[in-house]
């Protein structure tokens, strides 16, 4: 959630997926775009994070 008043930008792969993961409150204003991207970018892939081990124990593991 973003704080009233402070606009965010939300990324999805269509209009569809964008709109209805924001969900947004009936009579909502709504902007959806498409960007295209004009150079290579090299993106960071989070969810390996959750299989980060160390002698089989996670580095998020609070004990």
């Amino acid at each position: 959630m973003n704080a009233k008043g402070i606009s965010v930008f939300y990324g999805a792969t269509s209009k569809t997926n964008a709109v209805s993961e924001v969900r947004p409150p009936v009579g909502s204003f709504v902007v959806v775009s498409e960007f295209r991207v004009l150079r290579p970018v090299r993106l960071l892939d989070l969810t390996v994070l959750g299989r980060v081990a160390v002698n089989g124990v996670s580095r998020f593991d609070p004990e």
